[in-house]
């Protein structure tokens, strides 16, 4: 939660006697504004291209969260058949047309691929052999594919997605291998798809946002089919009281810029997605606990 917020207007004891500690304490108030602001950032059309923010539901699935990002107008970024599930409960449409879901990752497990099936959502291919498992199991749709564009960045390196270092996505390099396997499965790629990492200071976070759009534009000719490109999420988010916060309005300047380069490179409107998870949730929760003793 907001380290500025003060938890005396909040009912700590009285909680704590209905439900046990610890628990979660989650500000609505905040929560909507937090979902809303993201949408607001990436909604409505570009000059050349249509803006849209997912929401990376691994940061909170909890159901009230999923709501209040339904609520506001978010789609839905999701890595595991589960969350696929939780997301179509909470309201979310499955189908491609538009790809409200769409599920991320560099392998299927468990009841992924029958999930991704079932449901009808949008699977982003982060390793070409997801491609075969697609074939073998009996899909027939558009796929995106995730692109690791060789950099990355975050606080640590657990949280930096891009680069050498990083398990996700399909090296950039190798990129039109996977391309022909799409194909020869009798799979449109309609989306391209990159996150380099969360954590990020502000400046770094936003030049490597300008370096990803060189690394999709320069691959986008190759793509005739695909509609919309994913710069993934990690916005940075201020935890201390002195930290800067994030702007919001730059960023939508940014996102409008690198729609209209997109598009004007590719010869048609792209469409520009973001999918931060941490940002619009981060602030808005806290764990209680009690103390029980002190030595």
């Amino acid at each position: 939660m907001d380290a500025s917020i003060d938890l005396s207007q909040y009912p700590l004891e009285a909680i704590a006697r209905r439900v046990g500690t610890p628990f979660y304490l989650y500000d609505g108030a905040m929560l909507r504004e937090r979902m809303t602001e993201v949408a607001r950032t990436a909604g409505g059309e570009g000059p050349r291209g249509r803006l849209h923010a997912r929401y990376a539901m691994k940061a909170n699935s909890l159901r009230y969260v999923l709501d209040i990002a339904r609520e506001a107008g978010l789609w839905i970024d999701a890595v595991s058949g589960n969350e696929v599930q939780r997301a179509r409960r909470a309201g979310f449409a499955g189908g491609h047309e538009p790809p409200v879901i769409m599920y991320t990752a560099d392998v299927f497990r468990d009841d992924a691929l029958r999930t991704v099936i079932e449901e009808d959502v949008l699977p982003n291919v982060g390793s070409p052999g997801m491609i075969r498992d697609l074939h073998d199991g009996g899909y027939a749709g558009p796929i995106a594919l995730r692109v690791n564009p060789g950099f990355g960045h975050g606080h640590v390196q657990a949280c930096d997605t891009g680069g050498p270092s990083s398990k996700h996505g399909i090296w950039h390099e190798e990129i039109g291998g996977a391309h022909e396997a799409a194909k020869k499965a009798g799979y449109p790629v309609v989306a391209l798809h990159a996150h380099v990492g969360t954590g990020p200071q502000i400046g770094e976070f936003n030049d490597n946002m300008r370096r990803l759009v060189g690394v999709i534009d320069a691959l986008l000719q190759e793509f005739p089919e695909a509609r919309s490109v994913n710069l993934g999420g990690g916005i940075p988010h201020a935890y201390r009281l002195d930290a800067q916060r994030y702007d919001m309005a730059g960023f939508r300047t940014l996102m409008l810029e690198a729609a209209t380069t997109l598009s004007e490179s590719a010869g048609r409107q792209i469409s520009l997605e973001i999918e931060p998870g941490r940002y619009p949730v981060a602030g808005s929760g806290i764990l209680v606990g009690r103390v029980t003793d002190i030595k």
